[in-house]
């Protein structure tokens, strides 16, 4: 059950960085096709849209890396070789930062 708990949490932002990067290549070939042809604001606008999909794979990196900590910290506690502080965690904020990792999909 664990490693099917795993493979899932880091599969979903992994799907997003595949997704991202293809969806990033495919806007720069056809940048490459049409660039000539563009106006300034639509260029400004084609770079601020590259830099939100290169966000969104830096921010699915970052997630998968703290996903997988995290379970490397679970398996930890499960084998007694950590003791467990409570704290406060902002779930608001949490839910916020995981859902903000899928609006590129919703866009498209």
């Amino acid at each position: 059950m664990f490693i099917q708990y795993a493979s899932h949490e880091a599969r979903g932002p992994l799907q997003v960085v595949d997704m991202g990067l293809e969806l990033h290549i495919s806007d720069l070939d056809r940048m490459k096709q049409e660039v000539h042809r563009w106006s300034e604001l639509e260029f400004t606008e084609w770079k601020k849209y590259s830099r939100l999909h290169v966000q969104e794979v830096i921010d699915a990196c970052t997630l998968t890396k703290t996903t997988l900590t995290d379970l490397l910290t679970y398996e930890n506690i499960e084998t007694g070789m950590v003791l467990v502080d409570t704290e406060a965690t902002n779930l608001f904020s949490f839910v916020v930062d995981t859902v903000r990792l899928f609006v590129i999909q919703v866009r498209i």
